[in-house]
């Protein structure tokens, strides 16, 4: 079984040079590592340019509406990113879901549209900060869970809120606790997706169920983004013997 490493840029870069400059770097880096499922996720807009300059990693969108058309302003369906090529999809991101306020039901109907379609899903659960605190993360996260589909497109990425950005790190025996539950649950692989950077990624690639990375800042980085394959890859290659 691959192990996933995945990067999701959010909104950068700012312009269409530097996104093209950026996924050169990482397609370059990464191309001779093929024990890995390697995913870069660029805003809409600079994902065909991307494509045009890419060989080693697959293309993914950040975001996609439930509907397959209609009158929708400013959405983009399952079958549009289909038709340009996109084979992944992230739903429901942390931000997603408590920036622009996503709930659970239209959450899960994105997941089935799109791996209706065909595409492959990477869908991110997790819980807030007093979440956790009041010891009702698993819950929450069960709870996000509930009503996805069986499909063997589908990925689950577990990403603590309160570890994103905050400079709070989830210990590993958190991780591994929410890792098995998740598969328990689900029988997917589940990327872990809580601030990985290159010092911690051999760390938290050890840790048990874990199935790779969904990376967000050290994505914007080619460097730093294949240091962190290198040490999944790595990690992988020591457990696999």
């Amino acid at each position: 079984m691959r192990r996933i490493i995945a990067g999701n840029w959010k909104m950068n870069p700012t312009t269409a040079e530097n996104a093209v400059n950026l996924a050169k770097g990482v397609d370059e880096r990464l191309e001779g590592i093929n024990d890995l499922e390697k995913i870069i996720f660029p805003p809409f807009v600079y994902i065909p340019l991307i494509m045009e300059n890419v060989r080693s990693v697959e293309i993914g969108a950040q975001n996609v509406f439930y509907e397959l058309s209609g009158a929708y302003t400013g959405e983009v369906s399952p079958s549009m990113l289909l038709d340009l090529g996109v084979k992944w999809v992230i739903i429901g991101h942390s931000e997603r879901r408590n920036i622009l306020h996503e709930d659970d039901e239209s959450i899960i109907r994105k997941v089935k549209s799109s791996l209706e379609v065909g595409l492959k899903v990477i869908l991110c659960v997790g819980e807030k900060l007093h979440e956790r605190e009041l010891f009702r993360h698993k819950e929450v996260v069960k709870r996000q869970l509930d009503g996805i589909p069986d499909d063997e497109n589908l990925v689950i990425a577990y990403e603590p809120v309160w570890a994103i950005g905050t400079g709070r790190n989830a210990r590993v025996e958190q991780i591994e606790e929410m890792h098995e539950m998740i598969k328990s649950i689900t029988g997917k692989k589940v990327l872990y997706g809580g601030s990985v950077k290159p010092e911690n990624a051999s760390e938290l690639a050890s840790a048990k169920n874990v199935d790779g990375f969904l990376v967000g800042g050290a994505s914007l980085e080619a460097d730093s983004f294949h240091k962190i394959a290198l040490a999944l890859r790595n990690q992988y290659l020591t457990s696999s013997k």
